[in-house]
């Protein structure tokens, strides 16, 4: 539960790091896997550097890049997963599977 916990402060901080947001109709299975595999990125830039660290925000916006996913696309993926709740548990679970994996 905790870690539950530290992954959604996690996102909710790079939520509010983002500029826009807009809303996405639909994610596509890559986008998908992209986007699990920059919050993992995330979550163990986070464990190296706060999240208001301008050092922080800079390499975020690297790992975005990284895995080719703009800004905008990184909020639209955001909310279609905020559109539905149950979306943000199967991402979890898909997280925390390919964690305990490494």
């Amino acid at each position: 539960m905790i870690m539950i916990r530290k992954y959604l402060f996690l996102f909710l901080s790079i939520l509010n790091l983002t500029t826009c947001n807009r809303n996405g109709d639909s994610t596509s299975l890559n986008n998908q896997e992209k986007l699990i595999q920059v919050y993992i990125t995330l979550t163990k830039l986070q464990e190296r550097l706060p999240v208001q660290d301008p050092a922080f925000l800079d390499s975020s916006r690297a790992i975005l890049e990284h895995y080719h996913f703009t800004e905008e696309e990184y909020n639209q993926s955001l909310s279609y997963f905020n559109e539905k709740p149950e979306r943000w548990q199967t991402f979890y679970q898909e997280v925390l599977k390919q964690l305990e994996d490494e």
